[in-house]
């Protein structure tokens, strides 16, 4: 509703607000998407991988590491691709892009980390083996 009023307020033309909005839904749908998905899998991951209680507080907090930060640098940069101006090779682009990966893609590597504790504490060469 928010982004609606936006649109319709930087909009000169009633036909302008359409180009606006069809690039809009898009937009929100992945980073709806995503948003879901990194939610999903951070309590997920540690159900799966945590192997009781110690382990899964362990992995939340692993996965956990600095979600306001990442949050705010994916939402950030979702809003500026999204209403900044529309040249896709502007710097306000590039600075949206940048933010939109480094707040997803910072959860793909905590993911890994986790994986691999998991691995190395299977293999029996950490010291939480069990």
């Amino acid at each position: 509703m928010v982004a609606d009023l936006a649109a319709l307020a930087a909009s000169d033309r009633m036909v302008d607000l359409d180009s606006r909005i069809d690039g809009l839904v898009p937009v929100v749908a992945v980073g709806f998407g995503l948003q879901v998905l990194i939610g999903a899998l951070t309590s997920l991951l540690p159900a799966v991988w945590g192997r009781g209680a110690w382990g899964n507080r362990r992995l939340t907090r692993l996965l956990e590491v600095a979600w306001p930060a990442r949050v705010v640098a994916l939402n950030l940069g979702v809003a500026l691709l999204t209403f900044g101006p529309r040249v896709q090779d502007g710097w306000l682009a590039r600075i949206g892009w940048w933010l939109a990966g480094l707040g997803s893609g910072s959860f793909v590597l905590l993911a890994g980390a986790a994986l691999a504790w998991r691995l190395v504490a299977d293999a029996g060469l950490g010291d939480d083996a069990r």
